[in-house]
């Protein structure tokens, strides 16, 4: 019985042991770089092999159009949408470059983060739970599609009582 209890504790100890691996001690990484279980990734709000662009730049220019107003189409999953809007991505003028806002049905201010990536493409935007002018709620989670040049983001919404589930495309 010692035996076994000898044998397991010697596997568990070994296991532990391998995960060293996959941790950061040994890992380092670049400028705008992070580490998470021994990879590195571009912090948020920076993109590109050497993590040295800021991946804003795409929200806020298009076509070389700088404050570039996207045209927006509304789709809901449950009832109401089909509205079109025009709205721009301006950065917030804080130390956190992943942080933009926008004007979400063309009226409601909301803030949105590029995050990093392990691929170095900063193509995703998150919209974190927060207040539309006290009349409701919203968060989301989207992508930047770099080939078709277009957002595509899945909002959750409550706007004066009724509650959406709906995908925004920006073209």
């Amino acid at each position: 019985m010692k035996s076994l209890a000898f044998t397991l504790s010697t596997i568990i100890l070994l296991f532990i042991a391998g995960c060293d691996s996959k941790t950061c001690k040994d890992t380092v990484c670049g400028t705008n770089q992070v580490c998470n279980n021994g990879v590195c990734y571009c912090r948020d709000g920076y993109e590109g092999t050497d993590c040295s662009q800021l991946s804003a730049n795409k929200f806020i220019t298009k076509n070389g159009a700088t404050n570039y107003q996207w045209t927006v189409s509304e789709n809901c999953q449950n009832g109401g949408g089909g509205s079109t809007y025009n709205t721009s991505f301006q950065s917030t003028g804080t130390s956190n470059v992943s942080e933009l806002v926008f004007n979400f049905l063309g009226q409601y201010q909301v803030t949105a983060y590029v995050r990093g990536a392990a691929d170095g493409s900063g193509n995703t935007i998150e919209i974190p739970s927060q207040q539309l002018a006290g009349s409701g709620t919203i968060y989301g989670m989207g992508t930047y599609d770099s080939y078709n040049n277009r957002i595509t983001v899945n909002f959750e919404y409550s706007l004066y009582g009724q509650n959406k589930a709906c995908t925004h495309t920006f073209y």
